[in-house]
């Protein structure tokens, strides 16, 4: 964890042979009352490895702890694969907004029960 102030989480992840080596990069900032704004970045090479997918999951259990009812990103739109995940993790209604190229995606954090939190 890099930061944690004012409702801000910040994770860095490193892989375990090079950890000087920053591969990515997850972050939640408060937007609204109740609304967290969640932003990932990995590496090009790291990508489609399950990086971003256990950053989000972290980072969405980090708010459902801290009584974050929902989740908010922006993304290009045809990034599919990335608003697929963002619905699993949320695991509750993800509603979406089109800003030309781009969408705003806003997800309800469902509870989780205990064995999904474990998964």
């Amino acid at each position: 964890m890099l930061s944690r102030t004012a409702g801000t989480d910040a994770l860095l992840v490193t892989p375990a042979a090079e950890p000087e080596r920053a591969i990515a990069l997850g972050s939640t900032h408060p937007h609204s009352p109740g609304v967290a704004e969640i932003g990932v970045l990995v590496e090009d090479t790291w990508q489609r490895r399950g990086v971003g997918r256990l950053l989000l999951r972290r980072l969405t259990e980090r708010c459902r702890l801290q009584g974050v009812a929902a989740l908010t990103a922006q993304t290009l739109s045809g990034r599919r694969a990335l608003l697929g995940v963002v619905r699993e993790e949320a695991a509750g209604p993800l509603e979406y907004g089109p800003l030309s190229d781009t969408v705003r995606m806003t997800a309800t954090l469902a509870a989780r029960s205990s064995a999904d939190a474990q998964l």
